[in-house]
């Protein structure tokens, strides 16, 4: 059964990333006090699935980033429709955006194959787009 709550620091500690994140504690504490972003964990059968977040560039435009657990792959069916249904139901008519962006790691093939399936297409490849200086593929969807 998926269960979608409010993000809260203490989902962190069950939280088993699918790989390794810098320093995920201090990146969300940041996150959560940002009030231009939703932040939203996502359980499954008690685990924490994935931690999800969208964040306003512009005004009616936004990027949507996902942090994914090892527990995706038990249940990847129910997460690709749970991550679909927030975008159609949640981020375009509630969050009211017209426009939606997800930056995929350049050659991360099963991710670009991810969004094109959640409808987004493929704009620019932003280079040096993190910490690490590593180019990513914008993709976008217009509501």
């Amino acid at each position: 059964m998926i269960k979608i709550d409010a993000f809260e620091m203490k989902h962190l500690a069950t939280f088993e990333p699918k790989e390794e994140y810098e320093d995920i504690q201090r990146d969300m504490g940041k996150a959560i006090r940002d009030v231009n972003k939703t932040i939203l964990t996502i359980f499954w059968k008690e685990a924490v699935l994935c931690i999800v977040g969208v964040s306003e560039f512009r005004k009616g435009a936004g990027e949507v980033w996902l942090l994914p657990s090892v527990h995706v792959d038990s249940c990847k069916m129910k997460f690709f429709k749970t991550v679909k249904s927030l975008i159609y139901e949640f981020v375009f008519p509630v969050l009211r955006f017209h426009r939606l962006e997800i930056a995929i790691l350049q050659g991360w093939e099963k991710g670009m194959k991810w969004a094109k399936a959640l409808g987004f297409k493929e704009s620019h490849v932003c280079e040096a787009y993190d910490s690490q200086y590593r180019d990513h593929v914008i993709f976008y969807r217009i509501a």
